[in-house]
């Protein structure tokens, strides 16, 4: 299987058919990121329909089914084509395609051995068997804007090691069940627990790290409602305890890198403030952040060569309307060593890859557009 980046394509109408229309949403999202931030795991999969590594150029999920997937096959030699993976038995729900999904990569990894590389899927799945869980104490409490609460924690932080500046941890308010979480608990604990007894929790991206403190800040988006960890940060007191795993990354330039694109709404402000600080000396940005207005907007950090663009949505609820994709299409850009990286809703922020990849034409290993969150609805 060829690792090379394929040129651009038109994009492939994900088709799923035979769920609900909430799982059909969830699956069609979930493909798109297969397509968009993991070719090189759907490339992958399809070496289980039989082809050999050298005959796969690449390849995209271009349906879902409950009886298995349908993928959209380019071939070294040109030829290109559907093919079928059937599942071994009918899928009725997201969780079950999930799991189906991962055993096909499983199985095609254990056919073909080390004679490709691992994928991106596996690396990440890889990474995450030695994660850390700390246990930790929520220290202050600060509004930086009327939506986006800055948590300190301090203690319990020992043997964290920055990663990247994107790098998040999956915050947990409470053990299994309801109580807090003391010294000692795992991510483990949580995995083994029923589904019904697990606490709010969520990823959070860490804004500042200070180890001669042995705490950091995380930001928050209060989302007014009650549900989740945004229902919880609005309540949340200093004293309280918490359970943080990781550290994740997702932002990844690749060599010759010398510029980047920086888009998000308010969940990506904590990543985007912290890579512009952290730029590589020499490099550009172009940053565009949606926000409820212009009250909800904070001060990033400035430097040379960095140009901010805000887009508010002026009563728009959050996670709708086009104003994120609009303000991209609109820039005049250097495609030429630029990277992107995009952290906001789900389905915006699929709206600009499609716009990068299939009508700007930037190369699948120069975007990196990620959902932070999902509109319900």
């Amino acid at each position: 299987m060829s690792r090379d980046v394929a040129p651009p394509v038109p994009a492939i109408e994900i088709r799923v058919t035979g769920f609900d229309q909430e799982s059909a949403a969830v699956l069609a999202e979930v493909a798109d990121h297969f397509n968009g931030d993991h070719a090189d795991t759907v490339g992958l999969m399809a070496l289980g329909a039989g082809f050999s590594p050298s005959e796969v150029h690449s390849a995209e999920i271009a349906g879902v089914d409950p009886h298995g997937l349908d993928l959209w096959v380019r071939r070294t030699d040109g030829v290109h084509g559907p093919v079928r993976l059937p599942f071994d038995a009918e899928r009725p729900d997201v969780d079950a395609v999930r799991a189906d999904v991962f055993g096909l990569i499983a199985r095609t990894r254990t056919a073909v051995g080390e004679r490709v590389p691992l994928t991106s899927i596996e690396e990440e799945l890889a990474s995450t068997q030695d994660l850390a869980t700390f246990v930790t104490t929520v220290s202050a409490v600060r509004d930086l804007t009327p939506g986006l609460r800055e948590l300190t924690v301090r203690g319990g932080l020992e043997g964290f090691a920055p990663i990247a500046p994107d790098q998040f941890l999956y915050l947990i308010t409470a053990a299994p069940g309801g109580g807090p979480v003391t010294p000692g608990f795992t991510m483990a604990q949580l995995q083994e627990a029923p589904v019904a007894d697990h606490p709010p929790a969520a990823d959070y991206t860490v804004r500042r790290w200070r180890p001669e403190a042995d705490e950091m800040d995380l930001w928050v988006v209060l989302h007014g409602h009650d549900g989740g960890v945004g229902g919880w940060a609005a309540e949340v007191g200093v004293g309280d305890p918490v359970a943080l795993w990781g550290p994740r990354s997702t932002y990844d330039p690749p060599a010759g890198t010398r510029s980047v694109l920086l888009v998000g709404d308010e969940t990506g402000l904590p990543a985007i403030a912290t890579i512009l600080e952290q730029l590589d000396e020499g490099w550009t940005a172009t940053v565009v952040v949606e926000a409820a207005a212009p009250s909800h907007a904070v001060d990033l950090p400035a430097r040379p060569g960095v140009e901010v663009s805000w887009v508010c949505r002026d009563g728009e609820p959050a996670g709708t309307g086009t104003g994120l994709v609009d303000a991209v299409r609109g820039l005049d850009l250097d495609l030429d060593g630029l990277y992107a990286f995009g952290a906001a809703e789900t389905r915006q922020i699929a709206a600009v890859r499609h716009h990068l990849r299939h009508e700007r034409g930037m190369a699948a290993d120069r975007t990196r557009m990620t959902g932070y969150w999902r509109r319900r609805g």
